[in-house]
């Protein structure tokens, strides 16, 4: 089939099969890497798209210089002087790349089981993997299950979660309720938000045009994600194993006035029902990575004097001509087990956000001199 004449609906205003049912997963975003394969045998195999029909262009993202695309479809790779390519194949779907490739995946008769099974087939290492479950009934108010986390009637293995309300200043209403459990640093974060509330202000219209809707989203990263990917290749469900990694991850409960471990209150009824058919999925949740700024907190709390004493040793010996090829601070570090591989995405998190904040502090000096100019 040629996709060029069959392009998909580029404005996602919910899913296909919406009116079916009132609970839809699906995949909203995919990294994943390939090494020494046959690029365009396994892009017409998972994209079902031929080299013909690709655009080639030379952008940079992330180390690599090369672009591959197909609307917004990216396949990017890295070559060196001479030509060669010196590192693998990074293909980025973006939320709205997926709803092609869902086009595209239906067209060919397939599942997206058959596409984890062909990413596992040739080894692809994914980086990222969100999965999604609109609620077009919904089970449950977000801002309930917020305030019941705030009673202390959330049971988890996450240490935190985080919630924003926005509100019309104007008519001074919610427009919206999002929470989190897990920091965006994490392997694995949950997001629910009003999905309904986010349409209707990209889309400048009353939020009663997209009725109830609640979105439920996971990210997973690297081993998470990896792991994930092997359940999806088994299960041709997303609903299932979307549920049951939230089922597996996190529970909402009502407070019982005789037993104080909250492990064993009873559930809360909109959240049984909802989670009701799932099973339980573990994805090995590890504690939550720390930021590099916690991990500065820590060394200024627990490191700092000890690693004073031993630097001003280091100087008052070396000043007396007791000791001279010797560098402590040296010597510690040499036993790091520093890894760029694994510790990469978290140095890349603290840089993101220093770029932020300096974008930031950038529109405010504009702002400021285009305030003064107009005085």
């Amino acid at each position: 089939m040629d996709f060029k004449q069959t392009e998909p609906p580029l404005i996602n205003k919910g899913v296909l099969g919406a009116n079916e049912t009132s609970l839809i997963a699906l995949v909203d975003w995919l990294q994943v890497t390939f090494v020494s394969v046959d690029i365009f045998a396994v892009i017409e195999d998972i994209l079902g798209l031929k080299e013909s029909q690709l655009k080639l262009e030379n952008k940079s993202y992330y180390g690599y210089n090369k672009l591959l695309s197909f609307s917004d479809i990216k396949i990017y790779y890295n070559v060196d002087d001479d030509d060669k390519l010196n590192s693998g194949y990074h293909f980025l779907l973006t939320a709205t790349a997926c709803r092609q490739l869902d086009f595209y995946i239906k067209a060919r008769d397939l599942t997206w089981q058959d596409i984890f099974k062909r990413i596992k087939y040739y080894k692809g290492h994914v980086s990222r993997l969100d999965l999604a479950i609109d609620d077009r009934k919904p089970y449950f108010d977000i801002k309930k299950l917020v305030n019941k986390t705030k009673n202390g009637e959330m049971v988890s293995r996450f240490r935190y979660s985080y919630s924003y309300e926005k509100i019309g200043i104007s008519k001074g209403k919610n427009e919206g309720v999002t929470f989190y459990v897990g920091s965006p640093s994490s392997p694995m974060r949950f997001r629910f938000y009003q999905k309904n509330y986010q349409m209707a202000s990209l889309h400048k219209v009353d939020v009663s045009e997209f009725g109830p809707w609640n979105r439920y989203e996971i990210q997973l990263r690297d081993e998470k994600a990896n792991e994930c990917v092997k359940f999806l290749a088994e299960y041709d469900n997303l609903n299932f194993v979307a549920k049951s990694i939230l089922n597996e991850s996190f529970r909402f409960v009502n407070q019982s006035p005789t037993d104080k471990d909250k492990r064993r209150w009873p559930l809360y009824r909109p959240w049984k029902h909802f989670i009701n058919d799932a099973g339980r999925i573990k994805l090995s949740i590890m504690p939550e990575e720390k930021t590099v700024e916690e991990n500065i907190d820590w060394l200024r709390r627990q490191v700092a004097t000890t690693l004073d004493i031993v630097l001003h040793a280091e100087y008052f010996a070396k000043d007396e001509g007791l000791i001279s090829e010797v560098d402590y601070l040296e010597f510690i570090l040499s036993h790091s087990k520093f890894d760029i591989d694994k510790y990469g995405g978290r140095i890349q998190l603290f840089l993101d956000a220093l770029r932020n904040k300096k974008s930031d502090e950038l529109l405010e000096d504009i702002k400021k001199s285009d305030a003064d100019d107009d005085d």
